[in-house]
């Protein structure tokens, strides 16, 4: 009994001096920064308490490293705690640190509209791989100097800023990340944008003909011309002529004028150039009221010309026989009178549409038919005048025991002031619409026409 206890008063003696010996013994981390990116090398070093101590890395994966404590950031995943474990055989002690890691930012563009000229603006446009939330853009001069740097991936810098030298632009993430810089070289011009000139053709022209332009400059002679033709030809010309080996299908080609001040190239001018389809005349009749119409109602006829040209002639015939005046757009014929029912009216016309090698045509003939329903009138007693009429329509040799009723071609009667003198009534007809009316007093029936 005696014996165990002293072996244990032994144990417990000899283990006293180790928990004294670990007193004091830790391990803290030293670092360069909070935040790294893809590609930087992060720095973490142990500050050990005791000297001499081995020291092991734990990585955010759960790998141990050895003793390095320099760290090539290689991504994002990277991002975690690395730990630091000290042990000197006796004792173990250790430490963390959290680091975040931002992403390998790179630019896919720098955009600018150089060369500029005098007066113009510098537009400068990042073009990144993708976007995120707190992206901030930054651009910078020759001289590295900070134009600006916010939330716009655009900056506007004025001509009078502006050198001919190499921009520098850069992006940053939200934990301040920076990209690799992009540079986009300006030239920037002393001469100015000339204005947007003009031209004039020859269109349009027939198959085989030349294709003749000539540019209007704005202002100094001195500028130079540049055609580009919708065959994608450039032509440095003022004035410009197309063999008519070019313009072998009729259609609309478009054509480009812009004028140069030196390396400073104005605003196009665009212009369209026509090759005109071969096309003879054609021409047809159209008939109003109507070809059916009563006795004496006029009917007015009109030529309608497809593919005209400058100066057009006409020539009206009724049953193969020119009529005497017919030598307009239209004319005016009233049944009866002028024609019989079943004539055939036609018109000829003489045009010169371009490129066409046939300048006549001749329409198809129209029949004219004609509705009884006004019996003939009896104009023996009665004298009237003028006829044609406008205003004021003068009949002598009425019966005054009869009224005088006007009635157009359709039957209505036709309301009309009037003054009666013994055998003699003058109507006043200004409100009467063009056209033939019939007018009764009694047994006795005329017919007039009333004109504009």
């Amino acid at each position: 009994m005696k014996l165990r206890h002293l072996v244990f008063l032994l144990c417990i003696v000899s283990s006293t001096p180790a928990v004294a010996q670990c007193t004091g013994f830790s391990v803290s981390v030293n670092r360069n920064t909070d935040t790294m990116c893809v590609g930087d090398f992060l720095y973490l070093s142990p500050n050990l308490s005791h000297p001499g101590s081995s020291v092991n890395w734990r990585l955010p994966n759960g790998n141990l490293t050895g003793t390095s404590s320099i760290f090539k950031i290689a991504s994002p995943t990277d991002t975690g705690w690395y730990t630091v474990i000290a042990d000197n055989g006796t004792c173990k002690d250790s430490a963390r640190y959290r680091v975040r890691i931002g992403e390998h930012l790179y630019l896919n563009a720098f955009n600018s509209n150089t060369p500029i000229c005098r007066k113009e603006t510098v537009t400068l446009q990042i073009v990144p791989p993708y976007s995120f939330t707190g992206m901030i853009y930054e651009f910078r001069d020759p001289g590295n100097g900070r134009l600006a740097a916010g939330t716009s991936d655009t900056y506007t810098l004025p001509n009078v800023q502006a050198q001919t030298a190499d921009y520098t632009a850069y992006f940053y993430d939200s934990i301040g990340c920076k990209s690799h810089p992009a540079t986009r070289y300006i030239v920037v011009y002393n001469d100015t944008v000339p204005p947007v000139p003009s031209a004039t053709t020859n269109s349009p022209v027939c198959d085989k003909g030349d294709l003749k332009f000539s540019g209007i400059s704005p202002g100094t002679p001195d500028y130079g011309f540049r055609w580009s033709a919708w065959s994608g030809a450039v032509y440095h010309k003022q004035h410009l002529t197309i063999p008519q080996s070019f313009s072998t299908q009729p259609g609309v080609y478009p054509y480009i004028l812009q004028i140069a001040n030196g390396y400073c190239i104005s605003a196009p001018f665009h212009i369209d150039f026509v090759i005109a389809v071969p096309t003879a005349p054609a021409v047809s009749v159209s008939a109003y009221p109507g070809l059916n119409v009563g006795p004496y109602t006029p009917i007015n006829f009109t030529a309608l010309v497809a593919n005209e040209g400058p100066n057009t002639t006409y020539q009206w015939y009724r049953n193969s026989t020119a009529i005497p005046g017919g030598t307009n757009r239209t004319i005016i014929l009233a049944t009866v009178s002028d024609v019989q029912a079943g004539d055939k009216i036609f018109v000829k016309v003489n045009t010169d549409p371009p490129c066409a090698t046939i300048n006549t045509a001749t329409s198809p003939e129209v029949t004219v038919g004609v509705n009884v329903g006004i019996p003939e009138v009896d104009t023996e007693t009665l004298v009237f005048y003028p006829n044609p009429v406008n205003d004021i329509l003068t009949v002598q040799g009425i019966d005054l025991g009869a009224d005088v009723v006007v009635y157009n071609t359709s039957g209505i009667r036709m309301l009309l002031p009037m003054q009666t003198d013994k055998t003699e009534v003058v109507l006043e007809t200004s409100t009467l619409p063009a056209g033939l009316y019939i007018l009764r007093n009694g047994s006795k029936t005329i017919r007039f026409v009333k004109v504009n």
